[in-house]
């Protein structure tokens, strides 16, 4: 039996993780650092204009893969988190 983790998903050797990113972020581009469940920070490249639930794979970084070795990919969900409520100088 399997505990759910709280930012994973798996399928077979590829895991999933819902990354939220400001909208900033989104228009404009930048950098993500993902947990791994091997412990390791992966640095995800955010290209500009990317919209929410565009996916972003990074090779290598899922699970192992019994009896074949190496290991699976993760795949990040990009959710860009909107604004609601802007003042005056932030609508500028």
């Amino acid at each position: 039996h399997l505990a759910r983790h709280s930012i994973f998903s798996r399928e077979g050797t590829t895991l999933f993780a819902r990354c939220p990113v400001s909208f900033t972020t989104a228009a404009l581009g930048g950098c993500l650092t993902v947990p791994g469940l091997d412990r390791k920070k992966h640095e995800v490249k955010i290209p500009a204009g990317i919209q929410s639930g565009k996916q972003i794979r990074i090779r290598g970084a899922g699970m192992p893969a019994l009896n074949r070795g190496g290991h699976g990919d993760m795949v990040i969900e990009v959710q860009v988190e909107t604004p609601t409520r802007l003042t005056a100088k932030q609508r500028e």
